[in-house]
């Protein structure tokens, strides 16, 4: 049986959940089918790596979605 999280550490998590996707954004590029993925962050590695594993999980749950 798994512990529900309380009141404080629930509004502590949609906090930093809020956080997070304030510096995701994810556009479409105009006249394409592609999308430009971009993380803020003061670490470049840390925003590389967040929008590349966007991407890959949207290309692997759309390639899941067509078998």
């Amino acid at each position: 049986m798994q512990k529900r999280a309380s009141p404080s550490q629930q509004n502590e998590r949609e906090r930093a959940v809020d956080t997070y996707l304030d510096k995701l954004r994810i556009e479409p590029v105009r006249m394409t089918e592609l999308v430009r993925v971009q993380f803020d962050s003061a670490d470049p590695r840390l925003a590389a790596r967040v929008a590349q594993a966007h991407a890959k999980a949207y290309i692997e749950s759309t390639l899941e979605a067509a078998r």
